[in-house]
């Protein structure tokens, strides 16, 4: 009965070049920056800034944040715009049409005074 190949050789490494070294580099160095955005995403949603190093850091954070609520007041500004000018078109259609009303209701009045005997 044949032992199986790790068993044989107890003292026999898996890898024999230096590949793993340069593998555990890579792994670490990965690790290290999904540590580092890890705490970036945690910044930016605001849930830890006790990490921060740096009063430049926080005017960083803080200029992002200055920066989105502009552009949120800039899109609110510009959908009340919208409905500004779609209610101002509504206004204008009722009232074309109510000049339209009127004058259909002016000719017919005057259709049925012609036609009625004074």
């Amino acid at each position: 009965m044949k032992a199986s190949r790790t068993s044989r050789n107890p003292d026999h490494k898996f890898w024999s070049c230096a590949c793993p070294k340069n593998l555990d580099n890579e792994i670490n160095k990965v690790k290290k920056d999904n540590d580092n955005m890890q705490i970036e995403l945690k910044h930016l949603k605001g849930e830890d800034i006790s990490s921060f190093n740096s009063c430049r850091a926080l005017m960083i954070l803080e200029d992002a944040l200055e920066n989105g609520l502009t552009r949120i007041r800039d899109k609110q500004n510009e959908f009340l715009r919208m409905m500004r000018k779609k209610r101002q078109l509504e206004i204008a259609s009722i009232n074309r049409n109510i000049g339209e009303i009127g004058e259909v209701f002016e000719q017919t009045t005057n259709a049925f005074c012609l036609e009625s005997p004074t």
